[in-house]
């Protein structure tokens, strides 16, 4: 029998962590069975995340600094505090890289004290996450604490968040631009691929809204769509992303 540690040695750190998770699995799942190009963007999806998951192992890359562990449809990501950004760059990514295919990402981002080894995880922080993906962020975003976002400087802040109409400050995955599965294709075609993912998007949003008869569903969607809509605007304008606009 494993004897108890002693609870004087036991690690228990405050630590930045985000919990997200795919919008609608079960319904996604559910269709599966007669749509292989469903059943293609929900097994990219999770594949993503048992990419990253596996990137964390390896050094030298950017996830290397950080923990990751996957629940079905869910990851953990957790760090130490002062690899804030690293969690919200990979958070950032992880959105981006499946909003591109067009499945829907939610998401909280918080500190607290956290235990987190492997599949191992919890504490404080684990919840203060849960409970902003589960009760506050609603809409398809990765929301962050207030305390957290206060510790980015404006410029990072102005770059990579936005702040919603109910004062919430969320990972913008349209910062960074969105690409499809045949992004990389596209590139070597001459193509711009964020320009074409986002009118895929465009479509797949609008056949989304028309089609779902449950509201909560329609609601999500319509958010989506004026986050969209000011992604389309940008562009036009400015011909690149934010993050491209910030690297000059």
């Amino acid at each position: 029998m494993t004897s108890i540690q002693n609870p004087q040695s036991i690690d228990y750190p405050v630590r930045v962590v985000a919990f997200i998770d795919i919008l609608g699995f079960s319904h996604l799942i559910g269709g599966i069975g007669e749509d292989p190009a469903l059943h293609a963007k929900v097994k990219h999806a999770l594949t993503w995340f048992n990419f990253m998951r596996e990137s964390s192992l390896r050094p030298f890359t950017a996830q290397s600094t950080l923990e990751f562990a996957v629940f079905s449809d869910s990851v953990v990501i957790s760090a130490e505090v002062h690899e804030l950004r690293s969690i919200i760059w990979s958070s950032l990514h992880l959105q981006a890289e499946l909003l591109g295919i067009g499945v829907l990402l939610r998401g909280g981002i918080a500190k607290g004290r956290l235990v987190h080894t492997g599949n191992l995880i919890y504490g404080e922080g684990m919840l203060r996450a849960h409970e902003l993906e589960s009760r506050v962020a609603v809409y398809p975003r990765v929301i962050i604490e207030d305390d957290l976002v206060a510790s980015l400087s404006d410029k990072y802040r102005s770059t990579f968040l936005r702040q919603d109409s109910d004062a919430m400050w969320f990972i913008d995955p349209f910062s960074i631009g969105i690409r499809g599965i045949d992004g990389e294709a596209l590139a070597a075609d001459g193509y711009d691929p964020y320009q074409i993912a986002l009118k895929e998007l465009g479509a797949e949003i609008d056949r989304q809204i028309a089609q779902t008869a449950e509201l909560h569903h329609r609601v999500k969607w319509t958010w989506l769509k004026c986050q969209h809509e000011l992604a389309v605007g940008e562009l036009k304008r400015d011909g690149v992303t934010r993050w491209e606009l910030m690297r000059g």
